[in-house]
């Protein structure tokens, strides 16, 4: 069960490689002979993703038909030389067309559907927060396959917009996503208010807690610092139900509970009296709130996970790991853990039993895996920072989502120390060695940034 990934990732890069995945079906050329013609489709200067294109010969014959990719490009190979072509593309009840001749070789052509579709208007508008009079920077709008990002004042601007019915969609992290439908007039503007609701209500909404290796930060949606706390040498760090921080402290070999302002109001160590300066647990580099209110610790120096209780006693322990990096409480209790040293994830029962796992051991399946999540939907988000990529499989260990991955503007990841999957269906990566803190969609578009050296691990509220 475990080395079934591998075969899963082979797949996932082949298709990646061929680009069989762009195919929806209909007549298709045959790949061998002929020559190869690549039509871009574009709204005005920016691609068209997943525009169906149609390949006609000079007597208007369907010869083949083929999706775009990521980067708008639609690509048939073995098409016989001759004159007379014509790629035909569509998106949204929006088309255009464009004349090739193919004379064998690689032949590259165009195809502009706001050009070609008949009149274009002006979309603009505005985004702010539902139930008050503030301005959301950054968010993401789109409408008829363009794409912008609202300025500090909650303002955007869409050109070239196909005239007729359309949706305008707003999507920024911590917020639900929303539609609006408007009829964008020709030749002219048309404005639009949109209004995101806070996933999360109280002075924390939308807000990120991040560790770096000398302090801990909390950033709001803009981007901005709006809190500092230090620990010894601080990994983990989430927020619990009230807004405090729970964070895994290795440099002072605790688990230390903030509340606002950063004052400490509990700490846990697994010490007892009698035990002085010794014992308890060992540079921590995980810590999470099991649903009973007891603390979870991956004791990454004592190479165990153990759960405290309130009076900082250990009611349970596992010592299968290796210098283990995150630990959660499931559902039904049992507990999935990222075992850094053995290059696994696993999940093992109350009483120590694997009933799943992820890796066999081998870099290229996992290499030192820094976080896991158990999804809704029972797949497991894991952050495999050693091979630099964060990954999504099922309980059969088959690949199901990757970054980085085919298209989206997320770039290459770098050594990420964690990654959590939002209710918004987006996924928070704490990109360490890239500096920055990444909120990705499903696609791998970029919807929320800020820079920060060297971050570890991060949370949203």
């Amino acid at each position: 069960m475990l080395r079934n990934l591998a075969t899963s990732l082979l797949v996932f890069v082949l298709v990646v490689l061929t680009g069989c995945g762009n195919r929806p079906g209909g007549v298709m050329v045959e790949e061998t002979g002929g020559g190869s013609v690549t039509v871009l489709v574009t709204y005005g200067e920016q691609p068209a993703p997943g525009a169906i294109v149609q390949l006609l010969d000079s007597r208007q014959t369907p010869v083949a038909e083929v999706r775009t990719d990521e980067e708008g490009n639609a690509i048939f190979k073995g098409v016989p030389s001759g004159s007379g072509y014509q790629a035909i593309a569509t998106l949204e009840g929006v088309t255009g067309s464009a004349t090739v001749d193919v004379a064998g070789g690689d032949t590259k052509t165009k195809v502009v559907l706001s050009q070609r579709s008949g009149p274009v208007g002006l979309v603009v508008g505005s985004v702010k927060i539902a139930g008050a009079d503030k301005p959301l920077a950054n968010v993401v709008v789109e409408v008829a396959g363009k794409k912008a990002t609202t300025d500090a004042n909650g303002q955007f601007r869409l050109e070239g917009v196909p005239a007729g019915p359309a949706t305008v969609k707003a999507t920024l992290g911590g917020y639900g996503s929303t539609s609006e439908a408007l009829v964008v007039k020709p030749g002219s503007s048309s404005a639009v208010a949109i209004a995101l609701q806070p996933l999360a209500t109280g002075p924390k909404a939308g807000r990120t807690l991040v560790t770096t290796p000398g302090q801990i930060l909390e950033i709001d949606t803009w981007q901005q610092t709006v809190g500092t706390f230090g620990a010894s040498q601080a990994w983990s760090a989430v927020f619990l139900a009230d807004g405090a921080a729970l964070v895994a402290d290795a440099g002072g070999d605790k688990v230390v509970e903030f509340g606002d302002g950063g004052a400490k109001r509990a700490t846990y160590t697994a010490r007892a009296v009698w035990q002085l300066g010794f014992g308890g647990v060992q540079k921590p580099k995980g810590a999470s709130r099991t649903p009973s209110g007891n603390i979870l610790v991956a004791d990454t120096g004592n190479d165990r996970v153990v759960e405290i209780d309130k009076s900082n006693k250990i009611v349970w322990e596992y010592k299968g790991v290796k210098a283990p990096r995150w630990a959660e409480r499931l559902p039904k209790g049992n507990t999935l853990i990222a075992d850094s040293g053995r290059n696994r994830v696993i999940e093992v029962d109350g009483s120590g039993r694997i009933v799943w796992g992820l890796g066999d051991g081998s870099a290229d399946v996992l290499n030192n895996p820094s976080s896991a999540q158990r999804l809704p939907n029972g797949n497991t988000l894991v952050c495999d920072a050693g091979n630099s990529r964060v990954m999504e499989v099922n309980a059969q260990n088959q690949l199901v989502w990757m970054v980085p991955g085919r298209g989206g503007d997320a770039g290459n990841l770098n050594n990420p120390g964690s990654a959590k999957r939002l209710a918004t269906g987006n996924t928070l990566i704490a990109d360490t060695d890239n500096n920055r803190v990444v909120e990705l969609s499903p696609e791998g578009s970029v919807v929320w940034k800020a820079s920060v050296n060297q971050p570890v691990f991060a949370d949203r509220f």
